[in-house]
Protein backbone atom coordinates (compact mmCIF):
# COMPACT_ATOMS: atom_id res chain seq x y z
CA UNK A 1 0.00 0.00 0.00
CA UNK A 2 1.41 3.23 -0.94
CA UNK A 3 0.06 6.49 0.50
CA UNK A 4 0.46 10.13 -0.87
CA UNK A 5 0.89 11.78 2.40
CA UNK A 6 2.80 10.33 5.26
CA UNK A 7 0.97 8.62 7.88
CA UNK A 8 1.06 9.69 11.16
CA UNK A 9 3.63 8.16 13.64
CA UNK A 10 1.05 5.35 15.84
CA UNK A 11 -1.33 6.22 13.59
CA UNK A 12 -4.49 3.84 14.70
CA UNK A 13 -6.15 2.50 11.52
CA UNK A 14 -9.88 1.03 10.48
CA UNK A 15 -10.98 -0.83 7.52
CA UNK A 16 -14.02 -1.13 5.10
CA UNK A 17 -14.99 -2.83 1.94
CA UNK A 18 -18.11 -1.25 0.00
CA UNK A 19 -18.42 -4.15 -2.57
CA UNK A 20 -15.60 -3.27 -4.97
CA UNK A 21 -13.03 -1.23 -2.86
CA UNK A 22 -11.05 -1.38 -0.12
CA UNK A 23 -11.02 1.50 2.09
CA UNK A 24 -7.87 2.27 5.08
CA UNK A 25 -8.93 4.93 7.43
CA UNK A 26 -5.58 6.89 8.76
CA UNK A 27 -4.37 10.23 10.41
CA UNK A 28 -1.46 11.95 8.40
CA UNK A 29 1.03 13.39 10.02
CA UNK A 30 -0.48 16.90 9.60
CA UNK A 31 -3.25 15.88 11.70
CA UNK A 32 -5.69 15.49 8.88
CA UNK A 33 -8.02 11.70 8.95
CA UNK A 34 -7.89 10.41 5.36
CA UNK A 35 -9.26 7.23 3.47
CA UNK A 36 -7.35 5.61 1.20
CA UNK A 37 -8.54 3.60 -1.46
CA UNK A 38 -6.59 0.65 -1.91
CA UNK A 39 -7.58 -0.38 -5.40
CA UNK A 40 -6.96 3.18 -6.88
CA UNK A 41 -4.23 4.75 -4.62
CA UNK A 42 -5.92 7.81 -4.13
CA UNK A 43 -6.66 9.17 -0.34
CA UNK A 44 -9.73 11.28 0.17
CA UNK A 45 -9.71 14.00 2.94
CA UNK A 46 -12.00 13.76 5.56
CA UNK A 47 -14.19 17.58 6.05
CA UNK A 48 -12.86 19.37 8.76
CA UNK A 49 -10.91 16.67 10.58
CA UNK A 50 -7.34 18.64 10.50
CA UNK A 51 -8.06 21.16 13.05
CA UNK A 52 -10.44 18.91 15.23
CA UNK A 53 -9.19 15.67 15.19
CA UNK A 54 -7.04 14.50 18.48
CA UNK A 55 -3.73 13.12 17.61
CA UNK A 56 -3.62 9.71 17.55
CA UNK A 57 -7.32 9.61 17.71
CA UNK A 58 -9.31 6.38 18.27
CA UNK A 59 -10.69 5.48 14.34
CA UNK A 60 -13.47 3.72 12.90
CA UNK A 61 -15.20 3.51 9.73
CA UNK A 62 -18.14 1.35 8.20
CA UNK A 63 -19.94 0.76 4.94
CA UNK A 64 -23.81 1.04 4.90
CA UNK A 65 -25.72 -0.60 1.59
CA UNK A 66 -28.15 0.76 0.21
CA UNK A 67 -31.32 -0.46 -1.65
CA UNK A 68 -32.44 -0.23 -5.48
CA UNK A 69 -29.27 1.18 -7.59
CA UNK A 70 -28.09 3.53 -4.88
CA UNK A 71 -24.72 3.80 -3.66
CA UNK A 72 -24.38 2.76 -0.11
CA UNK A 73 -22.63 5.24 2.95
CA UNK A 74 -19.14 5.19 4.44
CA UNK A 75 -19.47 6.66 7.67
CA UNK A 76 -16.38 7.95 9.32
CA UNK A 77 -15.54 8.24 12.97
CA UNK A 78 -13.04 9.93 15.05
CA UNK A 79 -12.71 12.11 18.37
CA UNK A 80 -11.75 15.79 18.33
CA UNK A 81 -8.93 17.72 20.78
CA UNK A 82 -12.37 18.60 22.72
CA UNK A 83 -13.48 15.04 23.30
CA UNK A 84 -16.53 14.91 21.35
CA UNK A 85 -16.80 11.95 18.82
CA UNK A 86 -17.45 13.00 15.56
CA UNK A 87 -18.98 11.02 12.70
CA UNK A 88 -19.20 11.89 8.98
CA UNK A 89 -20.41 10.47 5.94
CA UNK A 90 -19.81 10.07 2.17
CA UNK A 91 -21.86 8.24 -1.01
CA UNK A 92 -19.20 5.38 -1.78
CA UNK A 93 -17.61 5.90 -5.41
CA UNK A 94 -14.46 7.07 -6.60
CA UNK A 95 -14.84 10.21 -5.06
CA UNK A 96 -15.59 11.03 -1.36
CA UNK A 97 -17.45 14.24 -0.12
CA UNK A 98 -17.69 14.08 3.70
CA UNK A 99 -20.59 15.56 5.06
CA UNK A 100 -21.73 16.38 8.96
CA UNK A 101 -23.73 13.91 10.72
CA UNK A 102 -25.47 15.51 13.52
CA UNK A 103 -23.62 17.16 16.15
CA UNK A 104 -21.08 16.45 17.76
CA UNK A 105 -21.29 13.80 20.64
CA UNK A 106 -19.62 14.99 24.01
CA UNK A 107 -17.15 12.27 25.38
CA UNK A 108 -17.43 11.49 29.08
CA UNK A 109 -14.04 11.81 30.40
CA UNK A 110 -14.19 10.72 34.57
CA UNK A 111 -12.01 7.63 35.03
CA UNK A 112 -13.80 4.57 34.43
CA UNK A 113 -17.28 5.38 32.20
CA UNK A 114 -18.30 4.06 28.93
CA UNK A 115 -19.71 6.80 26.59
CA UNK A 116 -22.93 5.36 25.45
CA UNK A 117 -23.69 6.93 21.27
CA UNK A 118 -26.96 6.55 19.93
Amino acid sequence: MVMKDIPAENTLLAACFDGRDCWVMYQQKCGLIALYNCRTGNDWPVVDAKDAALPVTPLACTFITAEDDRPGMIYVYFSSRSLALHGVWSYAGEKLRFEQEGAPTKIPTAPGTIAEYS
